[in-house]
């Protein structure tokens, strides 16, 4: 017999690749007062095409900062969904819905410590089967802040009641 080969089609059905770009931008203080009140804000924008649902931010705070809390806003379609400070000041923020074009902003308050600078940066990771078209734009920072004695803002006036002044006499100034 001739005929021994057979052919058999298999369809392999793959489930589409999700492409996304998620960017962060984050902002703060470059000085701040000894044990001053401080504000970081960070943006988390999808800028799409495809739906984020899922993303994570994390923000490695520094250990220095104490009295942390953390709110979030979300505009587009985003929602908030925990967003909580643990262990080591890791702030931690999860994105129910973050659908091409939404936004999410969250804040975080704290208090700087009595001296010295610190670095802060924050980072998105999409969800599991989204790939970031562009991962360089996932970190926001870093933010350099110095602690440093306050700085004040005076002003001095001088002051001539006299309109006019006749050059060799003496005038009066208050200052």
């Amino acid at each position: 017999l001739d005929n021994n080969s057979a052919s058999t089609v298999v369809p392999v059905q793959t489930s589409p690749v999700l492409l996304t770009d998620l960017t962060v931008a984050k902002i703060g203080p470059a000085n701040v007062a000894p044990n001053g009140q401080m504000n970081y804000t960070i943006v988390v924008s999808n800028q799409g095409p495809a739906a984020a649902d899922g993303a994570v931010l994390t923000d490695n705070l520094p250990t220095v900062l104490s009295n942390l809390s953390v709110s979030c806003t979300a505009t587009g379609g985003a929602v908030c969904g925990a967003a909580a400070i643990g262990a080591g000041n890791v702030m931690t923020g999860i994105l129910t819905s973050m659908p091409a074009w939404g936004t999410a902003t969250f804040v975080i308050q704290a208090t700087a410590p009595s001296s010295g600078s610190f670095a802060n940066s924050a980072t998105v990771e999409p969800p599991a089967g989204v790939q970031d078209l562009d991962p360089g734009s996932n970190t926001g920072g870093p933010v350099v802040t110095t602690v440093g004695p306050t700085i004040a803002d005076l002003a001095i006036t001088k002051t001539n009641s006299a309109s006019t002044v006749t050059a060799g006499l003496p005038t009066t100034y208050t200052i």
